[in-house]
């Protein structure tokens, strides 16, 4: 198979052009090239092309700002997103650490005061508690936080009580931890937001995955969940259902 050829931004503008696509300002499309790339851009052209007999992808009255307005709202969907998730981690957070706080500063280090029993046998949740534990430590090493190094804080110089265990957990840590939780626990946590236990893992499942693709900079406005969320039933009226 022959090496790809290295193109010029100004034959990738003319790759674009080629195609169909309408490029107006010249100048303006290859900084743009330039600053995002090529294969960026394409991959939010794709939905406004069609493939034709011969396996070509075409433009029709496409402009190089059509492809261009595609990118900057994705953008700023991923930057509304991202804040409207960091909120709901924060809630999620602090209510998992006022629950579980309730019965001891340290009481989540032992999974079998906690978790589902039912549902996982102990060497599972044996195995989880030590995931956590290793994870806690590494990021305890890595943390600048002067409350995380404050020894009145700390069991046995290593784990930190659960309100300042929530700051270094990642918002899929927390879902991690939520998929173990005894249903008391879960319903208690769920109470809080008026909805089930299921429809709390279920939304936030989903949360964990958008969130995912708007921090590493992937594309999401034509985002297809391949498991849909629970959907409530008054939400309907203002859903677009394909």
């Amino acid at each position: 198979m022959e090496e790809p050829k290295p193109l010029s931004f100004e034959e990738q503008v003319d790759l674009f052009e080629s195609r169909g696509v309408v490029i107006g300002k010249r100048d303006i499309a290859i900084r743009h090239i330039r600053d995002i790339g090529y294969y960026k851009l394409k991959s939010f052209s794709l939905p406004l092309s069609r493939v034709n007999e011969n396996k070509e992808r075409k433009y029709t009255e496409v402009t190089f700002q059509d492809i261009l307005n595609r990118f900057y709202a994705d953008k700023d969907l991923r930057i509304s997103l991202l804040h409207s998730i960091e909120d709901i981690e924060v809630s999620i957070k602090t209510k998992l650490a006022y629950i579980l706080g309730k019965k001891g500063a340290y009481y989540y280090l032992n999974f079998a005061n906690w978790c589902n029993r039912d549902k996982y046998c102990k060497y599972y949740l044996e195995d989880k508690q030590n995931d956590l534990k290793h994870k806690i430590y590494n990021r305890m090493q890595r943390s600048a936080s002067i409350e995380l190094k404050d020894k009145k804080n700390l069991k046995n110089n290593k784990y930190p009580t659960i309100w300042l265990l929530v700051e270094i957990l990642t918002f899929g840590d927390i879902v991690e931890l939520l998929d173990l939780m005894s249903n008391k626990n879960l319903k208690t946590l769920a109470d809080y937001y008026n909805c089930t236990p299921d429809q709390l893992k279920s939304w936030l499942k989903s949360l964990k995955f958008i969130r995912n693709n708007c921090a590493h900079n992937s594309t999401v406005i034509d985002l297809k969940l391949k498991t849909s969320p629970m959907m409530l039933e008054e939400w309907r009226e203002y859903l677009f259902l394909l």
